[in-house]
């Protein structure tokens, strides 16, 4: 029901949290999954951190895992565009200009991102679009396969209080455990889509400068360093 173009994305999307049969609640898991999603990586790589898990042999593990939260940063960024709201168009004309800020290679950005000139129209939502659906996904799978052959390859690092213990199988205690904790997780995500509605605010509107962009929590630093 989604129409990636400029001139329609906003009112399907609109369709589909109006109209649509579940839409607002499956906007509401997208939304609020995308939040969920960056912090169980966060908490992931700082537990890797912490525990040392990044030490030799596992170095190669650690880097696949860093570069698989710059996707799902890639992913937020990519998928803010896509409603095409005020607050969409803004926060990408932000985002672009920081894009822009690097010596000598700020203008290759801006073209690789459609923008430039420092525009955002057709060519900028398609791109983004397209990285969103079409290159993004892939990617993330591949990595995810990597990483988790590394992970088997080499073992889970245990905490520096377990590191004598006996070597446990994955199943069944830690399936049990990881069932439980996606159980959980995933029934916070449902009760936010429910209850807490996601805003869409009024059309993308190019000419109205007086609008002050307000991004994701997880670009917010981005945007104060800018």
């Amino acid at each position: 029901n989604y129409a990636p173009t400029p001139g329609e994305a906003y009112n399907s999307l609109r369709y589909i949290v109006t109209e649509l049969t579940a839409g607002q609640l499956i906007r509401g898991l997208h939304h609020w999954g995308a939040s969920l999603m960056i912090i169980v990586v966060v908490l992931h790589l700082m537990q890797v951190l912490i525990w040392g898990a990044y030490k030799k042999p596992r170095e190669a593990t650690w880097m696949v895992g860093c570069f698989l939260l710059l996707i799902t940063l890639a992913f937020g960024l990519s998928g803010y565009l896509l409603p095409w709201d005020n607050r969409a168009y803004w926060g990408t004309v932000v985002t672009t200009q920081i894009a822009a800020l690097p010596p000598g290679a700020g203008p290759y950005v801006l073209r690789l991102l459609g923008s430039d000139g420092g525009s955002i129209g057709a060519v900028t939502f398609a791109r983004f679009y397209a990285a969103h659906v079409l290159l993004l996904p892939p990617l993330t799978m591949l990595l995810i396969v990597i990483h988790v052959y590394l992970v088997r390859r080499h073992g889970v690092t245990p905490i520096p209080q377990d590191a004598n213990l006996p070597k446990k199988t994955f199943y069944p205690e830690q399936v049990f455990k990881d069932t439980v904790a996606t159980f959980v997780w995933f029934a916070v995500l449902v009760t936010m889509a429910i209850a807490v509605r996601v805003p869409l605010g009024h059309v993308a509107d190019p000419t109205d400068t007086s609008y002050i962009p307000r991004p994701e929590w997880y670009f917010l630093f981005l945007f104060q360093m800018l």
